[in-house]
């Protein structure tokens, strides 16, 4: 496997999708699996035992246990996201960055709607880049949830680690 020399990072850890650099580890990711919801659960209780690491292992204990109940436990534990912050965030980064937000009123309206509309996935996979396990987690997500062709997947590194069968039950 080549070396991936650098990695280019969008807004909150996200891999760059229109930067050449990230190709390969794009291509990469998406020939690794998804780590089941035992790897999620022995990584979740890895980070949990060190404080400042506490929040990441709780979201992958979450995130384990609600894809072994099925897709609407997935989607029920993303509703902390804020869906229209989140389309928010999007069309700035496609669309240029604007000082100005949206009233309120009109971004919970909006998050409502998407909310209603859009089904809303989350993965997370590990592959190996220069010798280093990333944690890499996958939203999915219908950018336009009046739209089911509008479907887009944003990948974000949220930690580094051993191989899951390499920890100590």
């Amino acid at each position: 496997m080549p070396e991936q020399e650098r990695i280019t990072f969008g807004p909150g850890g996200m891999i760059s999708i229109e930067d050449e650099a990230n190709a390969e580890l794009l291509g990469q990711l998406k020939e690794t699996p998804p780590l089941d919801p035992e790897a999620l659960i022995k990584l979740g209780q890895f980070y949990q035992a060190y404080p400042t690491s506490v929040a990441l292992g709780n979201h992958l204990s979450t995130l384990a246990l609600a894809t072994k109940v099925g897709p609407q436990a997935v989607q029920a534990t993303m509703r902390t996201f804020d869906l229209a912050e989140l389309q928010d965030n999007w069309e700035d980064i496609t669309q240029g960055f604007e000082d100005e937000k949206e009233p309120h009123e009109a971004r919970v309206a909006a998050g409502a709607a998407a909310e209603a509309t859009s089904d809303i996935s989350l993965i997370v996979r590990r592959p190996v880049v220069a010798g280093i396990g990333l944690l890499i987690e996958t939203l999915s997500f219908r950018a336009d949830p009046a739209n089911e062709d509008s479907r887009v997947d944003r990948h974000f590194i949220i930690g580094v680690s051993p191989a899951p069968e390499n920890i100590e039950d």
